[in-house]
């Protein structure tokens, strides 16, 4: 999830329009929704999931996305 150019909406909540709440089993059912919708690749959409699941990662992600300014 990493890119040269930050972007708010590639952080990985955004992407799969979660909260900082969601656990394993909604991150899941995120992952689905993202998928029908089709807006993003399968890719991204995976990477977003791998983000979210991982302690150290989602930490990253939750530092770079601020809800309250989206």
């Amino acid at each position: 999830m990493e890119s040269a150019n930050f972007s708010i909406f590639l952080n990985a909540f955004s992407i799969l329009k979660a909260g900082y709440a969601s656990n394993h089993a909604e991150i899941s059912d995120l992952v689905e929704d993202a998928e029908f919708d089709e807006h993003y690749s399968q890719e991204i959409i995976q990477r977003s999931q791998q983000a979210l699941l991982s302690l150290i990662a989602r930490l990253d992600q939750e530092l770079g996305w601020l809800p309250e300014l989206s």
